[in-house]
């Protein structure tokens, strides 16, 4: 699954070299999306 991952975000960013947050760090709040993940509720980006 990492390996996956590191294609996706590795592709995306070579797509979009622009992309950034909108919002501080600092900023974004996490939620659990399973009992193994916790990740950002929301991620607001710019490009």
């Amino acid at each position: 699954m990492f390996e996956r991952l590191e294609i996706v975000y590795t592709t995306l960013f070579e797509r979009a070299p622009a992309l950034a947050l909108a919002v501080p760090e600092a900023e974004l709040t996490y939620k659990y999306h399973s009992i193994q993940a916790l990740g950002p509720a929301e991620m607001p980006i710019t490009w």
